[in-house]
């Protein structure tokens, strides 16, 4: 498992490991194992200082008097890496964009621009958004459905329920993040047990118990902040915001009636509608932002017959061109969760898409996605559209098939042309000049776990066809 990879690679302070980790497989940096351990914590303790640094500049987290903070402050192997924490300041903006779906629930939650509902909480206002409520709790969907189902604000005044607990419980709801002082720490497991938040409150009441063992252990150690950050094995969050996705894209998944009694903008292709939410499509793709917010001519007509439940207007509904079914339901999946399923076939109107509403992430998706899938019959297709949309990891990967695969591809006149286009685009070029994609095949050639005479056998494949193309490299 890459989490797991990513602890062990930290204990043995493998930098390059860790890097490939975070860049390509997208492991979460700040989870806990069954231990409470961290990857930061796991490189302070086994003095790995430059692999401390690299960390702390990737968002590890290492606040003072956190749990986190001072339990990596004492593992601490040596004096250097105890004075690399102490100067940790904050998370870089570079780190927050690390994950773009986090980051962009962060801003939800911070912006709360497209909010459909005002909780009032003696005096203080949280803007907030249905669907993502009604997705991450079954409690809240119940009361939104039900006694909050007209309401545009919701008063909540009683003793018990505190502001900065409920801001709390609202950071936990968008991010799967929450912190929380210790001092308040009871406040909001309160309130988690009353929106049956379980999950949250087991989590709390284990970092509390934690939290007051250390200071018990170490005299000295003060810890006023409690941070819960997501599991080490599945994310909750990712769970919740995939199940509404199905929802969307019209899979089987139930959450109560449906979770279209929160869109407020219906998006048509061909036969088929997406009942979807501004704040997902404009806060995930600048393109969508402009189309729903400006003045395109895309943006049709008003259904009359489409109320909205929680005020009873009109869903605008917004006929979109260019673009299947099929794609859309793929591109929509990734906006509400991140995810997407890719098949071979679909690559290059996927990427194409990926294009035409601005979601510069989505290729990477694609690249993790499909990267197990390249095989000898799919490799020259899938080459072409990494080199068409700029996707080098994925031009990489497909490199690495061909190497591997290359006495099944050497014939393949598409193949050759691509190699053939690479010599010819190499400007006043010396007999002796590389030709980029043939590097890139004899580098993986020599790190395949072969003989070294069947490498040598490839070395020979791969002249034999430079020679009949007339390219000396």
């Amino acid at each position: 498992m890459s989490q797991r990879d990513l602890y062990a690679s930290c204990r043995v302070g493998d930098i390059e490991s860790v890097r490939f980790l975070l860049d390509f497989k997208d492991v979460e940096l700040n989870c806990r194992d069954q231990w409470d351990g961290t990857a930061l914590y796991y490189a302070c303790l086994c003095g790995h200082e430059q692999l401390v640094q690299f960390l702390l500049s990737n968002g590890a987290r290492c606040e003072a008097n956190t749990f986190d903070g001072e339990r990596c402050l004492y593992a601490a192997l040596n004096d250097n890496i105890r004075a690399l924490l102490k100067d940790y300041k904050a998370i870089t903006s570079q780190c927050m964009r690390r994950d773009s779906f986090k980051e962009f629930l962060r801003r939800c939650l911070e912006d709360g621009k497209f909010y459909d509902l005002v909780f009032n909480v003696h005096g203080r206002e949280f803007h907030v958004h249905r669907v993502i409520l009604s997705a991450r709790s079954d409690y809240l969907r119940n009361m939104l459905s039900g006694k909050w189902k007209e309401r545009r604000i919701i008063y909540l005044n009683h003793s018990l329920v505190k502001p900065h607990a409920f801001a709390a419980l609202l950071q936990y709801i968008y991010t799967e993040r929450l912190d929380i002082s210790l001092d308040n720490i009871d406040d909001c497991i309160r309130l988690a047990r009353q929106c049956h938040l379980h999950h949250l409150k087991s989590r709390l009441e284990k970092q509390r118990k934690e939290s007051m063992t250390l200071v018990a252990s170490k005299p000295g150690t003060r810890i006023n902040i409690i941070s819960v950050e997501p599991d080490l094995d599945a994310s909750q969050l990712m769970t919740d915001f995939s199940v509404l996705a199905s929802v969307v894209v019209g899979g089987e998944h139930l959450m109560c009636d449906s979770s279209s009694m929160f869109s407020d903008v219906c998006i048509c292709v061909d036969d088929q509608k997406y009942y979807c939410h501004k704040v997902f499509l404009c806060g995930r793709s600048d393109y969508f932002r402009a189309l729903l917010t400006g003045n395109f001519s895309e943006a049709i007509s008003l259904m009359e017959s489409l109320p909205v439940d929680t005020d009873h207007t009109t869903i605008p509904e917004v006929a979109l061109h260019d673009v299947a079914s099929p794609v859309l339901s793929l591109v929509l999946n990734y906006i509400y969760c991140q995810q997407v399923d890719v098949s071979p076939d679909v690559v290059f109107p996927l990427l194409s898409a990926a294009n035409m509403y601005l979601l510069p992430g989505l290729p990477k998706v694609c690249c993790m996605a499909i990267a197990p899938r390249i095989a000898a019959d799919n490799v020259i297709n899938i080459l072409a559209a990494a080199r068409l949309f700029e996707i080098s990891r994925l031009e990489m990967q497909c490199a690495k098939v061909i190497a591997d695969q290359l006495e099944q591809l050497i014939d393949n006149k598409e193949l050759a042309a691509i190699i053939k286009e690479d010599a010819e685009t190499i400007r006043k070029r010396e007999e002796t000049d590389s030709v980029p994609l043939v590097d890139d095949i004899r580098f993986h050639i020599m790190n395949l776990p072969i003989s070294e005479d069947k490498k040598q056998y490839k070395f020979a494949v791969l002249d034999g066809l430079l020679e009949m193309l007339g390219i000396e490299c």
